[in-house]
């Protein structure tokens, strides 16, 4: 874990699939994920006001439609 001092993170999310390209990224706060986004090579996200343990998590998403998931 890591300590953050501000609720705004930016999540870097540099992927390469050998299979045909990324379409779509989910982001993932404490096991519920956002709506599908075209997939970009970072997002800026904005933590809950609440202190404590967050577990943040990538879905990724490549054109044959296999998923995999970075926590």
């Amino acid at each position: 874990p890591r300590l953050l001092t501000s609720q705004r993170v930016r999540v870097d999310t540099n992927a390469i699939d050998d299979g045909g390209g990324l379409v779509a990224v989910q982001l993932g706060l404490n096991g519920i994920f956002a709506d599908p986004e075209p997939y970009y090579d970072s997002y800026r996200w904005r933590l809950p006001a609440v202190a404590g343990r967050h577990e943040l998590a990538v879905r990724y998403t490549d054109r044959a439609g296999n998923t995999s998931t970075v926590t």
